[in-house]
């Protein structure tokens, strides 16, 4: 993977947001499945965002409960499994864009160079 960088999003009066994410904020289908699997991005975000924590727990347990659908038939449970895991896939993925987009219409500003290229690159 490649190194990650932290992008900091200040705002007067409000508490500075730190996010650690990889130098492509838009993450390629790989890097946002191994997301799943080594931890979730919401975590990455000082101070964390508890629903976004909570969305992603629940996607990942989606996971399991999809595999019940199994006893019902394996179509069915193969097209629910596929279509959770591209629910977390697209969620791991473009976490940090959205994250970083929203709050930027918040008002949050980026002060540094480095950071302002890193943003622009990816699209925002």
């Amino acid at each position: 993977m490649a190194k990650d960088v932290e992008i900091t999003l200040k705002k007067e009066g409000a508490k500075d947001i730190i996010v650690k994410c990889p130098k492509e904020i838009k993450q390629s289908p790989i890097v946002a499945a191994l997301g799943i699997f080594w931890g979730m991005p919401a975590f990455r975000v000082k101070p964390t965002d508890w629903k976004d924590v909570f969305k992603g727990f629940g996607l990942f347990a989606l996971i399991f409960i999809a595999c019940a659908f199994f006893t019902i038939s394996s179509i069915v449970g193969f097209l629910a499994l596929c279509g959770v895991l591209a629910l977390n896939f697209i969620f791991n993925k473009n976490y940090f864009f959205n994250f970083i987009k929203k709050r930027l219409a918040e008002g949050y500003v980026v002060e540094d160079d480095e950071q302002k290229k890193i943003l622009t690159s990816a699209g925002l």
